[in-house]
């Protein structure tokens, strides 16, 4: 609402209200809004039941070697942030082909197809959401196991709000950040690209902050927890957390050598499908009636193969042969909303 309009009404008792900003962004809104002395209530800011960390890695094929085995040994349904449209496409299929149930999430995709995703990730027929910043506005998961970033972060104040996704149930919930040094270089080159002197200079106050958060624990000792409640104007009384990298040491996978037996990039190649331990050998016969009902599904719907079901979910389908509704929902990766959309295609497949 601009002054002008606040004008036009008579000057009613005006209310601002955002999730998180900093005081000189809550001030920058009060002057925007012609607003004389405003009483500002301020919430607090300290979410201990999330578990910080943050790594520095010298290569992308490191670092996304690290993200990948730690999202795939990650408990519970979660959310990656990154960058680009492509990035987001091709880190969900790098999951999917290792058995993680994963989507992308991007601006690039259409209004229904974004839709879907999130409405599969909220029924819990999906475990991971690889996700530009399009995506989380307006989720209420309480049961969102851990948040992980797979660049340095624009600004605190973004930063927040997505790590906020997760563990809104009061429970335990991890919170990784994992940059490479040079993602600073190319933050730094979309500022200066900036025209506007003043929003450049804000710019730059967000880059320091930004940095100053990620390069914490490299031989400093400023508790993650401590600056992010300084960052929005709130004072803690204690100095250590108990619950971030810089107060109580980096978490066990990070330190573990990371063991994959093939490259994260494995594109234009159908990767071999993992049968799991204990299961059957899938029917091949039955593996491509589903395949081929899965490709006809998605054509349909115009939606990737994957978001209909993923591989791993048709191998296990073609091994356990679900001959009724309550053996179907036993099948891993099908949840009660695949169940009631696909539940009788699937079983007329099975029974022949």
């Amino acid at each position: 609402m601009s002054p002008a309009a606040i004008k036009a009404m008579g000057r009613p008792p005006v209310l601002a209200l955002t999730a998180t900003a900093a005081p000189p962004v809550r001030k920058q809104i009060a002057h925007r809004l012609e607003m004389d002395d405003p009483a500002v209530v301020v919430g607090g800011f300290d979410r201990p039941n999330l578990n910080l960390a943050v790594f520095a890695f010298a290569d992308d094929d490191t670092k996304n070697r690290r993200l990948l085995s730690h999202v795939r040994s990650s408990r519970g349904p979660g959310i990656v942030y990154v960058a680009t449209h492509r990035h987001a496409e091709e880190l969900a299929s790098d999951l999917n082909t290792a058995g993680v149930s994963a989507h992308p999430y991007h601006a690039g995709l259409s209004a229904k197809q974004r839709r879907e995703v999130q409405d599969t990730f909220l029924a819990g027929d999906c475990r991971v959401v690889v996700a530009t910043i399009a995506f989380g506005m307006g989720i209420d998961k309480p049961d969102i196991r851990w948040v992980s970033h797979a660049e340095a972060p624009a600004s605190i104040d973004a930063y927040y709000q997505e790590i906020g996704r997760a563990g809104r149930d009061g429970e335990p919930a991890d919170c990784v950040l994992l940059w490479r040094k040079a993602d600073s270089a190319l933050l730094a080159h979309f500022i200066n690209e900036v025209q506007d002197p003043e929003e450049r200079e804000r710019g730059w106050q967000r880059y320091h902050v930004s940095k100053r958060f990620a390069q914490a624990g490299e031989g400093a000792a400023f508790c993650r927890h401590r600056q992010i409640c300084r960052h929005f104007g709130e004072t803690p009384k204690w100095e250590t957390c108990g619950a971030c990298d810089v107060c109580i040491g980096q978490p066990d996978w990070l330190k573990a050598e990371v063991k994959l037996s093939a490259p994260v990039r494995t594109r234009k190649t159908s990767a071999p499908i993992v049968v799991p331990a204990g299961m059957p050998a899938p029917d091949e016969g039955l593996l491509a009636s589903l395949r081929a009902w899965r490709s006809a599904v998605a054509k349909q719907k115009r939606v990737p193969a994957f978001i209909v079901m993923n591989d791993n979910t048709l191998t296990a389908l073609a091994s356990l042969r679900p001959r009724s509704e309550g053996e179907l929902r036993g099948v891993p990766g099908i949840g009660e909303k695949k169940a009631q959309v696909y539940g009788e295609e699937i079983l007329a497949l099975v029974r022949g």
